[in-house]
């Protein structure tokens, strides 16, 4: 499961290590991206630091100038890399996922875990049910009168 951050510092060291690490693959200096979206160099060096953090309006400009998804800036891929590697070195009979475990992995860490012969699974009711602790409770049902012939169901 991706990790959520549970500060404002983490959050800041999670955007700073995905911007640095996008500018990386796309080999784009600080000096070059602050003149491409006119965002002042001293700014951008304190996003880059993990000193302060991008505003909203500024992490859009960034995912759509460096070709990746907003929410990418906010997802730890370091853990989510550890996290496939158990995986990819995970042996045994049982090659079966919950889907939850896809949450925290890239489109290619899928088709990587797909390719080895890995499938996801959803939980049934009875799991989430056992999950949740509590039992399960019958609503009441509400009467909405005589069909009239136009329902979906």
């Amino acid at each position: 499961m991706i990790k959520e951050a549970s500060s404002v510092s983490s959050v800041r060291k999670i955007v700073a290590a995905n911007l640095n690490r996008f500018m990386e693959e796309q080999h784009i200096s600080r000096r070059k991206l602050s003149e491409e979206l006119d965002i002042k160099y001293t700014t951008l060096c304190d996003w880059v630091k993990g000193n302060s953090t991008p505003k909203p309006e500024a992490v859009e400009r960034l995912s759509a100038f460096l070709g990746v998804e907003v929410a990418d800036f906010y997802v730890d891929h370091e853990e989510a890399a550890d996290q496939f590697e158990r995986l990819m070195r995970y042996s045994g009979n049982d090659m079966v996922l919950e889907m939850d475990v896809a949450k925290s992995l890239t489109e290619d860490q899928i088709r990587a875990l797909l390719k080895k012969g890995f499938t996801f699974r959803r939980l049934t009711l009875e799991e989430y049910i056992e999950r949740s602790g509590k039992p399960l409770r019958v609503s009441r049902e509400i009467d909405w009168g005589e069909p009239v012939g136009r329902e979906l169901w």
